[in-house]
């Protein structure tokens, strides 16, 4: 059975697949995934067999997909956070399956039906065994002003069973079922309405603050990684020019992002994250890649691809002839294969479904 012909300026879809046995699909879907979790299947005899089966749809500010998989396990470690800088929130429900969840060192079984939030600012380590689920991801800022302790939805629970579960469980599932029928128009509500649904059944609504307010003024840690992602070119940029930007010792800047693998580490990584949207990004596909590598503050091409394959596993120019290959014009019919694996990864890298 075919799907129904979408509306005219429908949400992006993508369609993926990896084949049982296929190790290339495989290697493809864990790079596609990689700003968002290292994944690894559960045993030798999981990869041997591995399949995963997923439909999504990308709305502004949102994303929304249905999967069934192998078993897998999936770590937002140190690395990742500090690499990919994506500070997104996560809602999950298991419609079969369950997993094990270890969100900051505090374990859960999560069980079919459960619906669980994840901070992607935050460290966790799911381990699943085979499942078909409903993931909801939609930016931070959304919902950051409806909620008043943000800091507690990571690993948050509800279980199967709440009236807040249920009425989160059928949003999820009729988003996916009509996002094909979403026209322009429309997105902008469908999101506000949707965010303002998680707000409501995940945390304190908007209405609480007048009881308790809270307004956290940004941490001098957020503030130094925003000055960093403004300064990726400047090659004077690094502990030293950061401390006395902000008045610290070089001390307190090694101590402010030791949890993040170091400040030099980070700095590297964050220019690399950068230099991995520019190269599989359809606007700079003219440009050199010496060219890019100084736009990131690498003053020599070498030590830039020597770095670029350490964290990535293939060089600049490998990334960017398989970006090409999956380009996706806005007015393209929805993709699978190759093309749809780099549109979820330039989605969570910041980037529109299109890849600008």
């Amino acid at each position: 059975m075919s799907d129904p012909s979408p509306k005219a300026g429908s949400p992006a879809r993508f369609s993926l697949k990896v084949t049982r046995g296929a190790p290339n699909e495989f290697e493809m879907w864990r790079a596609a995934v990689s700003p968002m979790f290292e994944i690894a299947p559960l045993s030798a005899a999981e990869a041997a067999a591995f399949g995963m089966d997923t439909t999504g749809y990308f709305l502004p500010g949102l994303a929304i997909t249905r999967t069934t998989s192998s078993g897998c396990a999936f770590e937002r470690s140190r690395s990742v956070i500090a690499r990919s800088g994506i500070e997104n929130i996560m809602v999950q429900v298991y419609l079969e399956g369950g997993y094990v969840l270890d969100a900051e060192g505090i374990c859960s079984e999560i069980h079919s039906g459960d619906v669980v939030a994840i901070d992607l600012r935050r460290e966790c380590v799911i381990r699943a065994e085979p499942y078909a689920n409903l993931a909801l991801t939609v930016q931070r800022d959304m919902i950051a002003p409806m909620v008043i302790d943000m800091e507690k939805l990571h690993g948050l629970i509800i279980r199967n069973g709440e009236s807040r579960n249920a009425l989160l469980k059928s949003h999820m599932l009729m988003l996916h079922a009509e996002a094909p029928n979403i026209g322009v128009a429309e997105q902008s509500a469908v999101v506000q309405g949707t965010a303002a649904l998680l707000a409501a059944c995940l945390g304190p609504s908007l209405a609480s603050r007048e009881i308790a307010p809270s307004t956290e003024p940004l941490s001098t840690l957020q503030l130094i990684r925003r000055a960093i992602d403004s300064r990726l070119s400047d090659v004077e940029l690094g502990p030293v020019s950061l401390a006395k930007q902000f008045g610290l010792s070089r001390a307190s800047v090694y101590r402010l992002f030791e949890p993040l693998g170091g400040i030099r580490a980070y700095i590297q990584q964050r220019r690399l994250m950068h230099a991995y949207q520019l190269l599989t990004n359809p606007s700079h596909v003219d440009e050199q890649i010496s060219a890019i590598a100084r736009q990131v503050g690498f003053a020599q091409s070498t030590a830039f691809s020597r770095a670029f394959r350490s964290l990535y596993k293939m060089t600049p120019s490998d990334v960017r002839a398989v970006a090409q290959s999956g380009f996706i014009s806005a007015h393209d019919e929805p993709r699978s294969g190759d093309a749809s694996f780099w549109m979820l990864n330039r989605w969570l890298l910041g980037l529109d479904a299109n890849g600008r």
